[in-house]
């Protein structure tokens, strides 16, 4: 792959983030600023222009009190080229929608994907053309309080520059910090979690100002000696958007958890917002933020793997070595 092809699709990629992240915020200018000035959509109700579409949703489901917070969090990004301005794009997305929040609220997670035309214009990509796809979905009665949309965030979705090789470097580098501390968190590894930040960081997470190491090892209620309240957790790092400036980055990321504990299944989305810095010519986080946009808690479940008489041969995740994770690097370099 060149490294103008690995150039478009990182753009791409955040191109969609920003899409999504522009939805969530409920910011019409920044959809629209991720759209050719002719690009069309269909949502469902047939194919319009994205104009008419997104300036709709401002004027009516946006200002509709009884619509709470939504997320959408993109993955599975994959890029096909037609040619040097154009490209066919699918995306997976997790949408969540608090409905009802005066007159019943309820939880609705839609799984479906973005079948998506892109065009570079003036040097920069644009969706020209967008069909939403349905897959999976699931309403129920909510559980946890309402919370107001947030629009506290750290990146400018409209300024866009472009970016250099070394600019590709660096976010990479930035994005594989925020999948390291994910992991560090879910194995419970705390050596992994430190590593995480330079010496010095703050954290701001869970009610919990001051310094990272102090939560990490102290104030977490999984930090070393304490019990944890869980049996499993898991944390999906999804539409992380980096600013560069120059030894300094501001991120935000979008964060989706899972825990079972306690005869409880609890799901948690929110974001980081990150001031990372480059030191030594590591990079590391500086500053943490957590934010909480929404959560839902229920009655344990039956697990899917339950349907299995011999569960003796599937790998669990563990909250420390015992995680089949440590056991693949330990062979890795036993063989190598």
């Amino acid at each position: 792959m060149s490294g103008d092809r690995l150039r478009d699709r990182r753009e791409i990629q955040e191109l969609l983030a920003r899409r999504a992240t522009a939805s969530d915020r409920r910011d019409p200018e920044a959809m629209l600023a991720c759209h050719t000035d002719d690009s069309t959509d269909d949502h469902g109700s047939g194919r319009e222009s994205a104009r008419t579409f997104i300036e709709r949703m401002a004027a009516t489901s946006y200002r509709d009190p009884d619509n709470g917070p939504q997320k959408h969090m993109i993955g599975n990004v994959l890029v096909d080229f037609v040619d040097d301005d154009v490209a066919l794009v699918e995306s997976y997305h997790l949408a969540y929608h608090r409905h009802g929040v005066q007159t019943g609220p309820s939880d609705n997670l839609i799984a479906g994907r973005y079948l998506d035309k892109v065009r570079k214009v003036d040097g920069q990509w644009l969706i020209a053309d967008r069909t939403v796809v349905y897959d999976w979905s699931r309403t129920a009665a909510a559980t946890d309080p309402t919370r107001s949309p947030g629009a506290t965030s750290v990146v400018d979705l409209k300024e866009r520059t472009p970016m250099e090789l070394a600019d590709l470097i660096a976010k990479q580098e930035i994005t594989e910090v925020l999948y390291r501390r994910a992991r560090a968190g879910d194995r419970r590894d705390h050596a992994l979690a430190l590593s995480c930040y330079h010496e010095g960081a703050t954290e701001e997470h869970e009610g919990f100002t001051g310094p990272a190491a102090d939560f990490i090892l102290e104030h977490s209620a999984y930090a070393p000696g304490k019990t944890p309240p869980t049996s499993s957790l898991v944390h999906l790092i999804a539409n992380v958007l980096i600013e560069l400036d120059g030894d300094e980055a501001a991120v935000e990321s979008y964060h989706l958890c899972f825990m079972t504990g306690g005869g409880t299944d609890t799901t948690i989305s929110g974001r980081y917002l990150d001031r990372f810095a480059r030191r030594n010519g590591r990079w590391a986080i500086a500053h943490r933020q957590v934010v909480f946009d929404w959560s839902r808690t229920e009655p344990g479940a039956e697990r899917f793997w339950d349907r299995y008489p011999d569960q003796s041969k599937i790998a669990f995740g563990r909250l420390g070595p015992e995680d089949p994770l440590y056991g693949m690097v330990e062979r890795e370099v036993t063989d190598a």
